[in-house]
């Protein structure tokens, strides 16, 4: 069964589904509820187990870690910036990023800022944020 519609400007009842008043000509707005649809992600993560498994494992498991994830990466920034001494006509920056990155899993104290996340001055810098595939 279906509520009945009036027409909000006169009153009058339009005929069953009309987009108009016959009456006065404004428009009928549907006495049914527009569907509204979102988008939402779900992540389960289980966070406990997780932190079970590692505690298990020990410093063996992140030893083991840092054998496979690089600490030092190169990044959009550090080539920008190398980019920018060497148009400076300074080459010592890249040449210190080189000798960083032939070693991307060692610890390396003197050099860590170039294991740092993407500063905030670099992501509104054309060329450090992030590179079209299209250029």
């Amino acid at each position: 069964m279906t509520a009945a519609v009036t027409c909000r400007t006169c009153g009058g009842e339009p005929r069953e589904g009309a987009r108009f008043c016959d009456a006065c000509g404004a428009a009928i707005e549907s006495a049914q509820p527009v569907a509204e649809y979102k988008q939402v992600t779900v992540l389960f993560v289980d966070v406990v187990r997780s932190m079970d498994i590692a505690a298990a494992e020990g410093p063996e498991r992140s030893r083991r870690m840092a054998g496979v994830n690089p600490k030092y990466v190169f990044r959009n920034y550090l080539a920008q910036q190398a980019i920018d001494a060497l148009e400076a006509g300074d080459a010592l920056p890249l040449e210190r990023l080189m000798r960083v990155l032939a070693q991307p899993f060692d610890e390396q104290p003197e050099n860590e800022e170039f294991a740092a996340r993407r500063p905030d001055w670099a992501r509104s810098k054309p060329g450090c944020s992030a590179l079209s595939c299209s250029s």
